[in-house]
């Protein structure tokens, strides 16, 4: 059962907002809901992945210092504990994670056209699924 908890308002997507107010902004409803059986929190109403990641996806994971070293503390621990023969990364945004691994036993799958191109520069192996 889904119990609405928290009504945020309508709020633009995350990493879309403007510099300058606009009133033609597009927003969306921000209501969270907890799930009783699964104990996860959601919001209302899925919004399209075609609107979310696009050609110009602004959010990098390797432009945060602490994304970096906590993806790089991250990948000893997957090393270690389960020495993956392959790992496949789907959202791999910049390559930020699977750059810690040996490129033969990775893939990353992003669908951010600009995110991918950076990765693929990188010379780490991906797919880029656009219009998810």
């Amino acid at each position: 059962m889904k119990n609405f908890f928290l009504n945020l308002g309508k709020q633009p997507l995350a990493n879309k907002y403007l510099k300058t107010f606009k009133k033609n902004q597009i927003k969306y409803d921000l209501k969270l809901y907890f799930d009783t059986k699964s104990k996860l929190v959601s919001i209302s109403k899925r919004i399209p992945s075609k609107i979310m990641f696009n050609n110009k996806y602004p959010y990098r994971s390797s432009m945060s210092l602490t994304m970096r070293k906590s993806f790089k503390k991250l990948s000893k621990e997957i090393k270690n504990k389960y020495k993956p023969k392959m790992l496949l990364e789907i959202g791999s945004n910049d390559g930020a994670l699977i750059c810690n691994f040996k490129k033969k036993k990775f893939l990353g799958i992003e669908p951010c056209k600009n995110l991918a191109e950076i990765t693929k520069k990188k010379d780490l192996k991906l797919i880029i699924i656009i219009g998810i």
